[in-house]
Formats: structure tokens, C-alpha cells, sequence
């Protein structure tokens, strides 16, 4: 909801698709997915969300961001402020990363490895930062 919310204030030309559902098997059986470049889970009870995972597991070809803590948002609507507070994870095709998508700006633009310079904070980014020609070196 933070980033729904987010992307609302955007203009139309620069928005993500975001679709919220109730039932991501459901949609996935009824809907064409096949540009989907990431599906975010998210429950606020961590039983329910571990549940999740575990199921999510035994599904091959799929990424699953590990990810064990809860993440807090504030939204501000005027003078009220609400706070969020959920369990989620990213899931994404195997082998579709921000890594690979680099790798192919890094052909397209005819550029080599070490003039790329990669920022991240969180598990998924670490294949790009231990990859990325300029990094900080602080982390590893």
C-alpha cells in the first residue's frame, strides 16, 4: 500500500503498474502475466507470511528475496500519518536480477564492467555490487 499510495502522486506517463490482490493465484491463473517483472508479498502476521514461504519454496524457476525482518512505513495524508507494518518478499523469474539487466545496459552501451558503479541496500542488490567495477568496499 506505501508504494500504491506513492505511485499515485506520480504523473501517468511516470507510474509503475501496481495491481494489489487478494488472491495471487487466482490472478495469476486469469491474467497474462508474462511482462511481470516482480511480484511482492506482504502480510502483517508473520505465521501467515512464514507459510508463505514455505509454500513459495517448492516452486522452481523463481527467485524469493529473502527477507526476515518487518518493514515499517509511515504514510502522510495531510496532517494524519498512518504506520504500516508487514512481513513481505520479492519474488522475481530465476535468473532476472538487477545484475542481468546491468549486463545488458553494459552491451547496449558499449561500456565495460568498471565503469559501472552499483548502490544497494538490501540482499537482492549483491550480486550487482560484488560485480559492479566501482564499488564501496566497506560492506564486503
Amino acid at each position: 500500500m506505501y508504494y500504491y499510495y506513492e505511485n499515485s502522486k506520480k504523473p501517468d506517463n511516470k507510474k509503475t503498474r501496481i495491481n494489489i490482490v487478494d488472491n495471487i493465484e487466482k490472478y495469476v491463473r486469469e491474467n497474462d502475466i508474462g511482462q511481470v517483472t516482480k511480484i511482492t508479498i506482504s502480510d502483517e502476521t508473520q505465521t501467515i507470511f512464514n507459510g508463505i514461504i514455505n509454500k513459495l519454496h517448492m516452486i522452481k524457476g523463481i527467485n524469493i528475496l529473502e527477507v526476515s525482518n518487518m518493514s515499517r512505513k509511515i504514510i502522510k495524508s495531510g496532517t494524519e500519518k498512518a504506520e504500516l507494518k508487514y512481513f513481505y518478499t520479492e519474488i522475481t523469474k530465476e535468473n532476472v536480477n538487477k545484475w542481468e539487466a546491468i549486463k545488458k545496459l553494459i552491451n547496449y552501451l558499449n561500456i565495460n564492467k568498471e565503469e559501472v558503479v552499483a548502490i544497494g541496500d538490501n540482499v537482492n542488490d549483491l550480486e550487482m555490487i560484488q560485480n559492479a567495477g566501482l564499488r564501496n568496499n566497506y560492506g564486503e
